[in-house]
């Protein structure tokens, strides 16, 4: 079964499935639902433009998608792993000592840090992350 959630600014508008299909709640001002069509951008990224208060704005599915249902990752070890921030060159930003601070000084979701740290993304708000060694 396809679950849909409301997209984050646009509640009540638009819904995106965490099989990257995007709907208007309010197709063309006659409460019908659609499914609206995707577009690629240059780089080969599923895209959607949204509307509201009579704005235009492009968004990444993917990104909505991972917005709407974050990864589910397990909880941080007790250990307390220290995680490196670094430059897209590979210099080292900070040392933090752990999600939790990254989340609290930055407002960064641990999830996409975890995901840098365990290699299945390469980056994550503009910066590569690293278990310290």
């Amino acid at each position: 079964m396809e679950g849909w959630k409301d997209i984050a600014g646009y509640e009540g508008l638009y819904q995106v499935s965490q099989d990257g299909k995007v709907r208007s709640l309010n197709w063309r001002n006659r409460g019908e639902i659609k499914e609206l069509a995707l577009k690629t951008n240059a780089q080969g990224e599923a895209q959607v433009e949204l509307y509201k208060d009579g704005k235009r704005k492009t968004c990444l599915v993917s990104r909505l998608v991972e917005e709407a249902f974050p990864p589910t990752v397990p909880a941080p070890k007790p250990t307390g792993e220290e995680i490196l921030q670094l430059t897209l060159s590979g210099t080292e930003v900070r040392r933090w000592a752990g999600v939790s601070q990254i989340r609290k000084e930055l407002g960064f979701h641990p999830g996409s840090i975890y995901e840098c740290c365990r290699d299945k993304h390469k980056t994550a708000y503009g910066f590569r992350w690293r278990f310290a060694v």
